[in-house]
């Protein structure tokens, strides 16, 4: 009892733990004097500063932190539908990887089982298809008329009668059977022997300004090598036709130069069908 006394009560005992309290504390302001230095001269050699800034817990320093982001640049929409292609290629192909494994995880099989493989489909073009022995120059005229104004409203249509004008006329196509908005991507003009050269004039002038034709098809029309030549000219304007047919017709070697020739200019054509056109060679 006496000794505990007199140990909380002697000033020499009491200074000494004062000194060792006051030595511990310049130690820690020191290291804190480093770390606070370290950290400014890190964040002056990063560029960083004040308003982007964190503390440090347990030291109260402040230190800058850079939280920019870089701008993120949009994907295209067709390259984003792309790349989900080849995403659920990829999990289809792991998911057959693991089956032919013979793997434990079903669940996870399952999972992938579950998303949709979509076969690759053609897109379906609007067709106008003319029936056989149909077509004739007065109707190919309208139909070439018809199809202009289905991609230029200013072009103007020819008046039949009470039954094609007015707004009726603005806004149905009567020989193509088709509403205003609508494209047709290809033309069928098959067995429609009675087409002459002036009708195939007026279909060469239309091709030359059409933009949506994708396909056209004149076989077995009795085409011959004048009006192979008349086609050639319009084709040569046209960048929209990749498919054309003309099969079973009378164009001869003639014909078939003429054709020749519009290729040497036209970049888009990528069928052309010319059998059975009594063509002969050199």
């Amino acid at each position: 009892m006496g000794c505990g006394a007199s140990t909380q009560g002697d000033p020499a005992t009491r200074s000494i733990s004062t000194d060792s309290e006051e030595e511990s504390r310049r130690e820690d302001g020191s290291r804190r004097g480093t770390i606070s230095q370290a950290i400014r001269g890190l964040g002056v050699h990063l560029g960083t500063s004040r308003k982007n800034s964190t503390a440090i817990q347990g030291h109260g320093i402040v230190v800058p932190v850079n939280l920019s982001r870089p701008g993120v640049t949009a994907v295209p929409l067709q390259f984003r539908m792309l790349l989900e292609e080849h995403a659920r290629f990829l999990v289809n192909f792991v998911a057959i990887l693991e089956r032919s494994s013979g793997g434990e995880n079903s669940e996870n099989r399952k999972q992938v089982n579950k998303l949709p493989v979509r076969p690759t489909q053609r897109p379906q073009l609007d067709t106008f298809a003319a029936k056989s022995h149909w077509m004739d120059n007065v109707r190919a005229r309208k139909m070439c008329d018809e199809m202009l104004h289905l991609e230029d409203s200013n072009h103007p249509l020819p008046e039949t009668g009470k039954a094609n004008t007015g707004q009726r006329n603005a806004t149905f196509m009567r020989t193509l059977q088709l509403s205003m908005g609508q494209q047709v991507n290809v033309l069928k003009m098959s067995n429609n022997p009675e087409v002459s050269i002036g009708g195939y004039f007026i279909i060469s002038q239309m091709l030359s300004y059409i933009k949506a034709l994708v396909s056209l098809d004149l076989s077995s029309n009795n085409l011959t090598a004048a009006a192979a030549r008349v086609l050639s000219l319009g084709l040569k304007s046209n960048h929209s036709i990749q498919e054309l047919r003309m099969k079973d017709n009378t164009i001869g070697s003639e014909g078939a130069t003429s054709m020749s020739d519009m290729l040497k200019v036209n970049n888009t054509v990528l069928l052309m069908d010319l059998r059975m056109n009594c063509i002969r060679g050199a």
